[in-house]
């Protein structure tokens, strides 16, 4: 009876060590365990253990039942050491078939399911042991260290209270950031004071976000610097605006956190390239909030302005559905009632009503800015002013008044309003010769923009000056500042030049000489 009690407790102990085992294995490698292990780590573990298994069974199961040949008539004492020396008779198998069937069967099944799980991410293991492209990982991060990850910084804030607001944000963020999705969160002891000590910082962390800012007793602020440089494996978009990357928060008390942290996660998913779930992860937030019926508290309302606008661009930007000019609209105009010099808001809606044919309401919002914002954003005041002239050039033509409309950009932004000053004396007013001039000068000002030199050189095609055209090219391969794609772009532009003057056969030979160039430099 004893025995048998024996045999099931070990037989019960082996099933839920396994079960354990399997189950471990399981939310390991599929990322849903919180763990401190990085993928490498669990891949190692589930083969160690694997091996373990095979080291402490398969020896069991091969072990026989071993009876040595004795000599029951032993005449003397040392009979009994010569025994240990004799060849034994072995036997049958000491474990009955069932069970050596079942331990076989497990051991073969696991070792299948660990392949099967571990295979896809060798591919990966080595990069996570020593990352190429990524600095040394900071200390205080949490989340997936892959080479492809996003990382948002946490810089310490410089505070005067009690209360570590950063120690909460980093904390939210890892709640709401799943595991395995490719967000890596670092919390750092650099105090940061300004927008330029957070871009310096990103840089050398190679970080998507730097969350920084100050609090004391009184009011906690908080800002977000969101990358405009190049990432491992990743092509950060451009904002609409300036605004748009670095947004502030101001609060009594830290109430809004969670809504900055599902901001934070937005601008995430939008540097990840996935602007529909950025737009609805945000747009829950901000519903959210208005539930609660924070929005409509005076203090904390200027905080949402940013969120107002980043959902108006959202909306705005070609989706897996498609655009909602409506709701952009709705969104900026939120933003704009939050702000009312919000010149960023009221340059967008008037591009959206532009494109929705509604001019007279496109130029109520562009001469809202080219009035008030000459003195304290230039720069918004000449796109303004632009925005207009382009009005007059497609929309309404009428060259004298987008004549008029440049001169005033041209006062704020002379690179601005002479790029676009030729590329409208180019391809709507059919003269060449004053976009060389345009390009010439915008090129003077911008000496490494390989799309001025694009411009220039087609302007110099058009208007017959071949051997300036070429020069043009030349230059450009050797002066200009050249991205990933920027050829293949020029060279498609040069061919659908060629197809468009068939006709022309010195032309065309010219533009084969400039593609195979192009081609010949090998630029990125």
């Amino acid at each position: 009876m004893l025995i048998s009690i024996g045999k099931l407790k070990t037989y019960l102990g082996e099933i839920t060590g396994l079960v354990t085992i399997i189950i471990g294995f399981g939310m390991i490698l599929a990322n849903q365990a919180p763990g401190p292990w990085p993928k490498t780590t669990a891949v190692l573990v589930v083969l160690l253990s694997i091996g373990f298994l095979w080291g402490q069974w398969w020896p069991q199961i091969h072990r026989k039942s071993i009876i040595l040949i004795v000599n029951p008539g032993k005449q003397h004492w040392l009979d009994g050491i010569f025994d240990l020396v004799r060849k034994p008779s072995r036997q049958s198998y000491a474990l009955p078939l069932w069970q050596r069937r079942l331990q076989c069967a497990a051991l073969f099944s696991l070792t299948i399911a660990a392949i099967v799980l571990v295979y896809p991410l060798f591919g990966g293991m080595i990069y996570e042991i020593n990352p190429p492209d990524l600095p040394e990982v900071l200390e205080s991060c949490e989340g997936d260290e892959s080479v492809n990850s996003l990382r948002i910084i946490v810089a310490e804030f410089n505070e005067l209270g009690n209360i570590l607001i950063e120690d909460r944000i980093v904390d939210q963020l890892l709640d709401q950031t799943p595991w395995g999705s490719g967000v890596l969160v670092c919390k750092v002891n650099d105090v940061v004071k300004n927008r330029i000590e957070a871009r310096q910082l990103g840089e050398s962390n190679q970080a998507a976000i730097v969350v920084w800012g100050r609090s004391d007793e009184a009011i906690y602020e908080i800002h977000l610097e969101i990358a405009q440089w190049e990432l491992p494996d990743h092509r950060i978009p451009t904002y609409p605006t300036p605004e748009a990357s670095a947004p502030s928060f101001q609060m009594r008390e830290p109430i809004l956190v969670s809504f900055i942290v599902e901001y934070t996660l937005s601008q995430l998913l939008y540097v990840n390239g996935d602007t529909l779930n950025a737009r609805n992860r945000l747009e829950n937030a901000v519903k959210r909030v208005q539930s609660e019926g924070l929005i409509a508290n005076s203090e904390y309302t200027k905080n949402f302005k940013d969120a107002y606008f980043m959902l108006g661009y959202f909306y705005d930007e070609e989706t897996s559905d498609g655009f909602n000019t409506d709701k952009a609209i709705d969104y900026y105009s939120l933003a704009i009632t939050v702000d009312n010099d919000f010149y960023p808001a009221y340059i967008n809606r008037a591009i959206v009503y532009d494109s929705k044919g509604q001019i007279d309401l496109a130029l109520a919002d562009y001469n809202f800015v080219a009035e008030r914002a000459q003195q304290t954003d230039p720069e918004s005041a000449a796109t303004a002013f632009i925005n207009i002239a382009m009005i007059y050039v497609y929309s309404q033509p009428d060259r004298d008044r987008a004549e008029s409309y440049f001169a005033e950009a041209q006062k704020l932004s002379p690179l601005e309003a002479a790029v676009e000053h030729g590329i409208a004396s180019l391809y709507s007013w059919n003269n060449p010769e004053q976009a060389v001039e345009d390009f010439s000068t915008a090129l003077a000002l911008k000496p490494d923009d390989p799309y001025i030199y694009n411009h220039l050189g087609k302007a110099q095609l058009l208007s017959g000056q071949f051997d300036a055209a070429v020069g043009t090219y030349r230059m450009a391969i050797e002066s200009a500042n050249w991205q990933e794609g920027d050829v293949a772009e020029l060279i498609r532009q040069l061919k659908s030049l060629a197809s468009e003057v068939p006709d022309d056969p010195e032309l065309q030979q010219v533009i084969g000489q400039i593609i195979r160039a192009l081609r010949d430099a090998e630029l990125p």
